[in-house]
């Protein structure tokens, strides 16, 4: 992967954000819902999900597969925007565009496939290859 595309992921957080919102993504998370394509995922595909963040570094494992990447944030956009490189998988090199909330002890986030525009909502539709979760983080 070129280390310049994971560089410009990374530092794409501004600089004036609070470090409580970079914080608020932040700790391991489970999967309580998945949209893809305008349909529910199966439940199967949310059993033993974990998403775990750190250090604007991400691991997903979802099913057998565990991916990981950096990420970057820009909260002062509406949506606040979520942008992920994967440094391995499926997707290994690709930037792909999200947006995504934190309320209380869950995150939604909602994201575009490589090279289509970020998504304005939290929802998918048929067709798109958008992919929206819903996490809830595990308390210590």
């Amino acid at each position: 992967m070129d280390r310049s595309t994971t560089n410009q992921i990374s530092d794409q957080t501004p600089a004036d954000v609070a470090p409580q919102e970079i914080e608020a993504i932040e700790g391991t998370w489970t999967l309580i819902s998945e949209e893809r394509d305008g349909r529910q995922s199966p439940k199967e595909v949310l059993m033993d999900s974990r998403l775990t963040v750190a250090h604007r570094r991400y691991s997903i494992r979802v099913g057998g597969e565990t991916i990981r990447g950096v990420c970057g944030i820009d909260p002062n956009q509406t949506p606040k925007a979520i942008d992920i490189i994967d440094d391995e998988g499926r997707y290994a090199g690709r930037v792909r565009l999200g947006i995504y909330e934190v309320d209380g002890d869950q995150m939604t986030t909602c994201f575009a496939t490589s090279g289509a525009p970020r998504p304005k909502a939290f929802t998918t539709k048929s067709g798109t290859g958008q992919i929206c979760h819903a996490w809830k983080v595990n308390l210590p």
